[in-house]
């Protein structure tokens, strides 16, 4: 009989840790979906616009923000967000940054900055920024944790509106005209806008050479344009005697006081 009351027991111990189990389980999995379903709901929303800046030392910063909004029953924690700019006919990260760590709380929303910088002086294979406006490519990517210990990865993208500095660049050099002294008088024109939204501040530097790269001519032409603003403006240089400009070229930099960054030149016949 004893046995008999003992096997009762251990069955009756072995009932109640299955039921427990699977209630366990249920709610477990109940947790998960609701969890997972919740975590759905993140929605990352770029605002569309960028801050832009021209630093002392020719970067230009680029600051977005990524708008989050929450409707889900849990918190992001350790929330961040990887993100990468390529230009428009490129498929490899021209610029990255990373956004510091944020808490998203449930039912919440966040703001979440991200920073790029670009060095006016080294822009590579996007030295076209300088003369021509962009539409540029933003992919993020968050990570982090939801509901405690679900890791997650989202992507999502936006579209950043590049506005040129010397948009539309064109420099041109006129027919010399002979002086009384044997020198040459030669009109250069220097034409561009400024699309960006910072101010450009400093000096065109105009250089006219010869064949062989020696500089004939040169002259500084200070400007100090607001964002949107125009820039026409002719200029004489006087061109020495003996200095040949067939097969030269008109060549221009913009210098400011922390750095100079070369624009397109002109092939002269």
């Amino acid at each position: 009989m004893r046995n008999e009351r003992e096997k009762g027991s251990l069955l009756g111990v072995i009932r109640l840790l299955r039921v427990t189990g699977w209630v366990i389980l249920i709610v477990l999995a109940s947790y998960l979906a609701l969890a997972g379903y919740s975590a759905v709901t993140l929605r990352p929303n770029g605002t569309g616009s960028a801050e832009y800046a021209l630093l002392p030392d020719g970067t230009v910063t680029i600051l977005t923000t990524i708008n989050l909004s929450n409707p889900g029953y849990f918190a992001f924690t350790q929330l961040s967000i990887a993100s990468a700019i390529t230009l428009p006919n490129g498929t490899s990260p021209w610029l990255e940054a990373v956004s510091p760590s944020v808490t998203l709380p449930a039912q919440g929303s966040a703001q979440v900055p991200l920073r790029f910088s670009l060095t006016l002086t080294s822009l590579g294979p996007a030295k076209a920024l300088l003369t021509q406006d962009e539409v540029l490519n933003e992919s993020d990517y968050l990570n982090g944790t939801y509901a405690t210990f679900v890791g997650f990865e989202l992507h999502a993208g936006e579209r950043l509106n590049w506005g040129a500095p010397f948009h539309a660049f064109r420099a041109r050099a006129g027919t010399p005209v002979a002086e009384p002294n044997g020198s040459f008088r030669v009109p250069v024109t220097l034409s561009f806008g400024n699309d960006a939204s910072f101010a450009v501040t400093g000096a065109l530097l105009a250089s006219l050479t010869s064949a062989g790269g020696a500089t004939c001519a040169q002259v500084n032409l200070p400007i100090n344009d607001l964002p949107h603003s125009t820039t026409n403006q002719t200029l004489t240089l006087y061109l020495p005697s003996g200095c040949s400009l067939a097969g030269g070229s008109l060549r221009s930099t913009f210098v400011a006081p922390g750095f100079a960054v070369p624009l397109p030149p002109e092939a002269l016949p």
